[in-house]
């Protein structure tokens, strides 16, 4: 037997991974709580997405950006075929960005319509979510995350690291180089750690010698 927040987990779980995979927009309820016993706005008030007219239209109000743009009025429509129950916005953009949730793989975005293209449905004000409108819906869509490349580091010949040591000396008159210098403050770490050791080729140690490098 499962609870109902249980089942109401399931269920919003299971529309959400829907959307995830078909890359659709769907809708949210955007913020307070998503019980589908006891569903109330961010400010308490009872909210029923069931009541709401199919195709009813909600605005958002314009506001001025940072840098001084008057953005909106945006709009958007309601369509409950596209509602996934039983979460808010704000929960699965909290999934999205932390935690080990199999939503931290995507991406939330949030859109309406408006004359010109797309605009932003929802926004934060001071840490408050405004909603796109008093209906308490916003558009959204789950977008796949892309994967972090690993920058393979290309290693450094010892004859490059050596010549940047000479121009090292030139300008600052000594081969002690500081550690946190980067790279060659690591390289000439290492080079006095293999003076004595096999890594160290005569070749090598006379090339160093002959800048005074162990001086």
């Amino acid at each position: 037997h499962h609870s109902p927040t249980a089942e109401t987990q399931a269920t919003s779980d299971e529309g959400l991974r829907h959307y995830a995979k078909t890359n659709g927009w769907f809708r949210l309820q955007a913020a307070g709580n998503a019980d589908p016993k006891n569903r109330t706005k961010a400010d308490g008030s009872p909210w029923d997405p069931y009541d709401i007219p199919e195709g009813k239209r909600a605005t958002l109000s314009s506001w001025v950006t940072a840098r001084g743009t008057r953005v909106g009025p945006c709009y958007s429509y309601w369509d409950s075929t596209t509602f996934v129950p039983g979460v808010t916005w704000v929960t699965v953009k909290n999934k999205t960005e932390k935690g080990d949730h199999w939503l931290r793989d995507y991406i939330l975005v949030t859109s309406t319509y408006r004359t010109q293209g797309l605009g932003a449905s929802v926004r934060l004000n001071d840490g408050r979510v405004e909603a796109a409108n008093d209906l308490n819906f916003v558009i959204c869509q789950l977008v796949k995350r892309p994967k972090k490349k690993k920058v393979k580091s290309t290693p450094v010949s010892w004859e490059t690291m050596f010549k940047e040591l000479k121009e090292y000396k030139r300008v600052h008159g000594t081969c002690k180089v500081p550690q946190k210098n980067g790279k060659l403050g690591t390289w000439v770490k290492n080079q006095r750690s293999a003076k004595r050791g096999p890594k160290q080729g005569t070749d090598r140690y006379n090339l160093l010698d002959g800048i005074g490098f162990w001086d």
